[in-house]
């Protein structure tokens, strides 16, 4: 492969190629660098290669990024109505480094009379994110499973 077509990839990286020359019986194929992705072992690196993989698109869609910016970041009163108020409490995650995510955590609280509470926190955002919503299909499309009609691939 010629320099140019390496687009700065170093040996032993993760790189997506887009082949030029199909390989024949006396002879190698041939390609080019589209994307360099990285080491096998840095982090997101696993993930983007599995997203690639299944053909799974990395960005947001234009609709659930706006339903999220109109959402903003601030919690309501309206919002905690009928919930449990745990934002007091020091929470800590228990999702991995490199998760994807970050909504599930645990807090431990010191009772009065004695003891320890333990809570384990589950994000539930059905109270934000409604059925049928940008952010739903979203999600729908995002979820931990891809489906093929002969097996599921989880993720």
């Amino acid at each position: 492969m010629p320099p140019a077509d390496t687009r700065g990839a170093a040996p032993g990286d993760m790189v997506e190629v887009e082949i030029t020359r199909w390989p024949t019986a006396t002879r190698g194929p041939a390609g080019r660098v589209i994307d360099v992705l990285g080491q096998p072992d840095a982090p997101g690196v696993d993930t983007t290669v599995i997203l690639r993989r299944h053909g799974i698109v990395e960005a947001h869609g234009p609709g659930a990024v706006a339903e999220a910016r109109w959402m903003g970041d601030e919690v309501r009163p309206q919002d905690c109505e009928g919930r449990t108020d745990f934002r007091s409490d020091l929470t800590v995650t228990i999702d991995g480094e490199h998760a994807r995510d970050f909504d599930d955590a645990v807090s431990v609280v010191r009772r009065g009379a004695g003891g320890y509470v333990l809570s384990v926190h589950i994000a539930d955002v059905a109270h934000y994110v409604k059925a049928g919503s940008a952010l739903d299909e979203e999600a729908l499309d995002r979820g931990t499973s891809v489906y093929f009609p002969d097996r599921a691939v989880h993720m």
